[in-house]
């Protein structure tokens, strides 16, 4: 069975998947290769939604209903700078909030990263998705660093694939599950017609099986790099504290871990493990990174149910921690 799933595995990263010829949606709000209905409607959409969006009005639904997925392009590719390009499905409501005029994805994050960019350290992209943080982490205005992409649903690992050779392979895809042993074949589930949520917990989901998947460790992505100092963004819905029995080797090291505490999870378990195992723990905001001394504290955080409230764990080997200050 593994042998069988390294082959499909291999077929899918391996397979040069021409490239086809998308929209393309320069932040500054010009938009590239599309007929003049499609970038009239991005740019109403970009601009009335944007509007909605920073005033917490309604109609964001509507608008999307009504002019995105009115348009007859099927992929859209957000170029951040010259050196980072994000490709999508433009009518994916997660990642066409791009293409919002002020809209910036998980931008506490984003502000963190960008302090790093002068540091030294590879990146383990865990739970890539389509490969959003790899390309910026990789790219120039990010410190061009070394990364490993790792992805379960098979879907989103062939557009991952697709994200990476748009941006010059420069990082690596890996079509595995983050789990806390590497080589075991395990089920994964999730709803089949989004890309988001998918996970090894069979109790999170009412939908079947969406296959097997191989899994992998942060220990195993970070001896891969080869890197001293590693920075870890951790995003694999509810297999955090797997994950983190999967990464003891590379957090003694040192490395930053990164990591999501589910809004659903109102125990806050991963904190709570990282917190006893004695780890510093950093919540990540807007605002600035704040101390986590006890588990119950993100009780009065964690309100918002749709929400990436991200953490960051460090142990004092940890190079990085004045940057969080």
């Amino acid at each position: 069975m593994v042998n069988a799933q390294n082959a499909v595995i291999s077929d899918v990263l391996s397979t040069s998947i021409p490239l086809d010829e998308p929209i393309v949606f320069h932040r500054t709000g010009r938009v590239e290769g599309a007929s003049l209905r499609t970038r009239v409607g991005i740019k109403a959409y970009a601009s009335l939604g944007g509007l909605i969006a920073e005033n917490h009005w309604r109609g964001g639904r509507w608008l999307r209903r009504h002019v995105i997925e009115s348009l007859d392009a099927e992929f859209a590719v957000v170029r951040f700078s010259d050196d980072a390009l994000f490709r999508f499905h433009l009518k994916d409501f997660y990642w066409n909030r791009l293409l919002l005029r002020g809209y910036e994805y998980e931008q506490p994050l984003a502000s963190l990263l960008q302090r790093l960019a002068g540091e030294n350290y590879a990146f383990v992209d865990c739970g890539a998705n389509l490969g959003y943080w790899s390309i910026l982490v990789s790219s120039k205005a990010y410190g061009s660093k070394p990364a490993v992409a790792i992805e379960a649903l098979q879907s989103n690992a062939e557009l991952l694939a697709r994200n990476c050779e748009l941006n010059g392979n420069r990082f690596e895809c890996w079509h595995k599950a983050i789990y806390s042993r590497a080589g075991e074949a395990i089920e994964l589930f999730g709803d089949a017609d989004t890309h988001f949520g998918a996970s090894i917990r069979a109790e999170w989901h009412n939908s079947p099986s969406q296959g097997m998947v191989i899994t992998t460790t942060v220990d195993e992505a970070a001896r891969h790099l080869a890197r001293q100092d590693v920075v870890v963004k951790l995003d694999v819905e509810g297999v955090e504290i797997d994950a983190f029995e999967g990464a003891r080797e590379t957090l003694a090291a040192g490395a930053l871990l990164i990591y999501e505490d589910h809004p659903r999870d109102t125990e806050h378990k991963p904190t709570a493990y990282l917190l006893k195992a004695g780890y510093e723990v950093r919540l990540i905001t807007a605002k600035g990174s704040f101390p986590i001394r006890d588990a119950d504290m993100l009780t009065q955080e964690k309100r918002r149910e749709n929400y990436e409230y991200n953490l960051a764990a460090f142990s004092p080997a940890c190079r990085f921690r004045s940057l969080l200050d």
